[in-house]
């Protein structure tokens, strides 16, 4: 996606009266890893469900992992990653953004004693 396209799309998420704001990213080998993880876990703890189209789902089963990287078989009835790409990324974004949410909120909470009504948080 060129710099064109970004801009066209983040116009018209804007003409919907969206926040959204679509930035360009550089995976890596490692990035890549850890997203796949990220998803991997996310779902072991049913904390997402996967799209139920088969495409997709074919596209996660058949993953290539090793402990440097996650890809696409060579051969087989899936070889490509596009769509699994797209949704461990966002699944990764969301549970990011869900964390990062958690942890402030832990941070501005004050942590007082257990009394006899039992613990709490201001």
């Amino acid at each position: 996606m060129g710099d064109r396209d970004l801009h066209e799309l983040n116009d018209k998420l804007k003409a919907e009266g969206l926040s959204t704001v679509v930035t360009p990213k550089q995976p890596t080998a490692s990035s890549n890893l850890a997203v796949y993880e990220l998803l991997k876990s996310a779902a072991g703890e049913h904390r997402v469900h996967l799209p139920d189209r088969p495409l997709a789902r074919n596209e996660l089963r058949f993953l290539q992992w090793t402990r440097a990287r996650v890809d696409a078989p060579k051969s087989g009835p899936v070889q490509r990653r596009d769509i699994a790409d797209c949704v461990a990324n966002v699944v990764a974004s969301l549970l990011s953004d869900h964390t990062n949410s958690a942890i402030e909120a832990l941070r501005r909470a004050s942590v007082r004693g257990a009394g006899p009504r039992g613990p709490g948080l201001r």
